[in-house]
């Protein structure tokens, strides 16, 4: 069941992240869907697959620093603890830089329907359409997450932008978490694309696997090489 995972820890643990960039095929095994303890993702989703209604997905959602949905369908069992579970490879207790990078690895490969070592967003809003509706909610082809307009800037009008800006922050201020950040650690809206370092509307595996261990730090609040569930709890 968990035989992607360790395999990507076997790479990531013998070549670092850099190793992602070769990665593809062992990551494709999905673990079991029926257990709670599984993520929400269990099999690659094309950009064009069938939209599963809203309705049809159960339980309490978190999406993890990457972007991958675990859910929980037992009160008491926070989803954040099924995700802990999974990547907790040794089951020691608290979940290491390398196993981090393994889990992020296996769902790299999962999004990635194409397997051409790039994720885009259509990928990703396919994925997440299918495993995590919640995070489409209001979402349109002209508006980001943050209610953004693409386009809305033109030469000349950089006060008029820049009030714009002040604008759209105090309404984020005012309107709180948003996408992803509502159901996970950080506060990153779109936890995916925002690994697009050189802004070419796609990301390569190398991006994604160096944006996971920048996160890790993030996580990691005591800096000790470790996250563990309390870390996430003071969050």
């Amino acid at each position: 069941m968990r035989a992607a995972l360790i395999a990507a820890l076997a790479l990531v643990s013998a070549s670092g992240a850099a190793a992602a960039q070769t990665a593809t095929t062992t990551a494709t095994e999905t673990p079991a869907a029926e257990s709670d303890s599984a993520p929400a993702s269990t099999a690659p989703v094309t950009a064009t697959a069938p939209v599963a209604a809203a309705s049809t997905v159960r339980g309490a959602l978190f999406i993890t620093p990457m972007g991958e949905p675990f859910r929980s369908s037992d009160p008491d069992v926070p989803p954040i603890r099924n995700w802990f579970t999974y990547a907790d490879i040794d089951k020691d207790g608290k979940i290491g830089q390398q196993e981090y990078l393994a889990d992020a690895l296996v769902f790299f490969d999962r999004v990635d329907a194409n397997h051409d070592h790039n994720l885009t967003s259509a990928e990703t809003t396919a994925y997440w359409q299918v495993r995590a509706p919640e995070l489409l909610t209001g979402w349109s082809a002209n508006v980001g997450f943050e209610g953004v307009r693409r386009g809305s800037a033109g030469p000349g009008n950089d006060a008029q932008e820049a009030a714009r800006r002040r604008e759209r922050e105090r309404q984020r201020n005012e309107r709180g978490p948003r996408g992803a950040a509502r159901y996970g650690l950080l506060n990153n809206a779109e936890p995916i694309m925002t690994c697009d370092t050189n802004f070419d509307r796609r990301i390569m595996q190398d991006e994604y696997m160096a944006c996971a261990a920048q996160r890790f730090t993030e996580i990691d609040t005591n800096h000790d090489g470790f996250f563990t569930l309390d870390e996430g709890e003071r969050r």
